[in-house]
């Protein structure tokens, strides 16, 4: 069984237009320039074929996680009577006041470094100097330092992704979508903040990933 061919000319061209398209088309040189700005020589060094994996991998986030945004400007909206939204829609001027986005508190936000005064003898003695006891304590610490010090550098690395790529969303959907903006409802700010916030911290949870596992 044949695909109809002018199916597959309707598909290309609704996909260049879509919503998701434009916000890949928007998103996609910025999150690249921004990994490559943070891992520095780290991403110069990758794999050639990593480099091809982060394309398609940039690319399916987006375009998997941008396909709610429009649902959610739709439930949402106050204004519930078709003819009523469409005449709004068609008288509607747009008025450079700022967004009042709905604000979170991420995980990744924290300090996980232990900043308080504690004994560290066993932490900075030599083994030799130290009971088969200490020795044993002295190797749970370093691991859970290690794992510490692991967590606190991806947490550094999506907080600073999630300010650069909150404010680039949000950017993008007031130049695009400020009408639907204007009629959002409470909810669907809180809504649209955490379907925004999932889409970013699985971008860069995905992406760190694959960098980091580059050999």
């Amino acid at each position: 069984m044949y695909e109809n061919e002018n199916d597959n000319i309707s598909d290309e061209f609704e996909d260049e237009f879509s919503f998701k398209a434009s916000l890949y088309k928007t998103i996609s040189p910025k999150v690249k320039k921004f990994i490559s700005w943070y891992f520095g020589e780290q991403f110069l060094n990758l794999n050639t074929v990593s480099y091809s994996d982060i394309e398609d991998l940039i690319k399916n986030d987006i375009y998997l996680y941008s396909d709610e945004i429009p649902d959610i400007l739709f439930r949402h909206r106050t204004i519930k009577d078709d003819d009523l939204f469409y005449d709004c829609l068609n008288n509607f001027v747009s008025i450079k006041a700022p967004i009042k986005w709905h604000v979170t508190v991420n995980w990744f936000e924290r300090n996980f470094k232990d900043n308080d005064e504690k004994d560290t003898f066993i932490e900075d003695s030599y083994p030799i100097d130290l009971t088969d006891d200490q020795k044993k304590t002295k190797q749970i610490i370093n691991i859970a330092d290690e794992i510490t010090d692991n967590t606190q550098k991806f947490a550094v690395f999506l907080n600073s992704a999630y300010k650069t790529f909150n404010s680039e969303t949000h950017l993008f959907l007031e130049n695009n979508a400020i009408f639907d903006l204007s009629i959002l409802s409470a909810d669907g700010f809180i809504e649209l903040q955490e379907h925004i916030d999932l889409f970013i911290t699985t971008l860069f949870e995905d992406l760190y990933e694959l960098i980091m596992s580059d050999e």
